[in-house]
């Protein structure tokens, strides 16, 4: 399979991987389509360290959407096909890699999946473009949410990014002007 690794400051090196090895309780992906995060880039650029756990010869990328494409043995949960989003912190069962999740790789495996802890099911109603910036947009729930708002006050979000955006569209949504 073909997957972009980082290799350190301004060096990505598109290679070819072997493919995922699935066990009875895993689940195989294959990414549709990612979105670049700005920890990719800022990582990009000025080295590891600089982004989102992003470390030097590792797959990277985490704001996609994927298609399941193999299911262990025991997996009840999911079949080839389904439409899902990868929690970037959870997926690969290794917190330490949340930037590391493979996004600009064509195969993941999730190792003992599970839904709505690893993976996500998408409904047919969102897009593929949409789907890829269901990260970013939980980054910026979560922040408007740990300012505890309450209804009727206001608030201001400086910086009207991607993550930025979905603050400001939480905050409305949570009733905040």
């Amino acid at each position: 399979m073909k997957a972009a690794l980082y290799q350190g400051k301004k060096n990505i090196e598109l290679t070819e991987l072997p493919m995922p090895v699935l066990g009875k309780n895993d689940v195989v992906i294959q990414n549709i389509l990612s979105g670049v995060c700005g920890s990719d880039v800022a990582v990009y650029n000025y080295g590891s360290g600089t982004g989102h756990k992003i470390s030097t010869g590792l797959e990277f990328g985490h704001e996609m959407v994927s298609r399941v494409v193999a299911v262990g043995d025991e997996v009840k949960e999911f079949k080839v096909g389904d439409r899902v989003y990868p929690y970037p912190l959870l997926a690969r069962g290794d917190t330490s890699r949340a930037g590391s999740l493979g996004g600009f790789s064509e195969y993941i495996l999730i190792p003992n999946a599970k839904l709505n802890r690893q993976l996500y099911f998408v409904p047919d109603r969102i897009s593929n473009k949409i789907a890829a910036m269901i990260e970013p947009f939980t980054v910026g729930t979560r922040a408007a949410k740990q300012a505890f708002p309450k209804v009727g006050e206001n608030a201001i979000v400086y910086g009207a990014g991607t993550i930025g955006t979905a603050a400001a569209v939480a905050l409305k949504y949570l009733g905040i002007s």
